[in-house]
């Protein structure tokens, strides 16, 4: 229930404030507080860091896309190319480690939202806009997970701690008398 509220204050928060802020673009927060809030503190902390790092990727290889081929082409072909190169690195990253794996689908989901959220265009304020987004929505799930009712990983530490001396205690050959 409490992981459930969180998470419901942390989405409710993203939404407020990209209505208040008037920009289409901080949609994004929404969705990053829904992506990034997990129901533990270890797996909302590595989320949250791999989707930094994947939010940083993802605009910086958006960035040339936009310098390079927005400008420059028209067709269709060229489009498809820069999304299959940029895409294909993201999934190749994605495929090297389980701790790149996340960062990697986040580097391609971040470019799509930068680059293409509704059309391929060479503006450069909107996609910065949805990388903020990004952060922001990052910013608004660590503030309600640490402020509201926050979990803390020695609470589990105890029990599980007991609950592996006893399995050892038990390994060992009874004593005599």
């Amino acid at each position: 229930m409490r992981y459930s509220a969180k998470l419901g204050i942390a989405t409710t928060l993203a939404y407020v404030v990209g209505i208040a802020s008037h920009r289409s673009e901080l949609g994004v927060t929404v969705w990053t507080a829904l992506i990034a809030g997990l129901p533990t503190y270890g797996a909302t902390l590595r989320k949250m860091i791999l989707r930094i790092a994947g939010g940083v990727i993802g605009g910086l290889l958006a960035l040339p896309v936009m310098m390079v081929v927005s400008p420059n082409f028209e067709s269709l072909e060229a489009y498809l190319a820069a999304f299959f190169v940029v895409l294909f690195i993201c999934a190749y990253v994605s495929l090297s480690s389980g701790r790149l794996a996340y960062a990697g689908q986040q580097a391609g989901v971040s470019f799509i939202l930068a680059y293409a959220s509704l059309s391929p265009n060479a503006n450069f304020y909107e996609p910065l806009w949805r990388v903020w987004g990004i952060f922001l929505g990052l910013m608004i799930v660590t503030l309600v997970f640490l402020l509201v009712a926050p979990e803390y990983t020695g609470k589990a530490i105890a029990p599980r701690l007991t609950r592996i001396l006893h399995a050892a205690l038990e390994l060992l050959p009874p004593g005599a008398g």
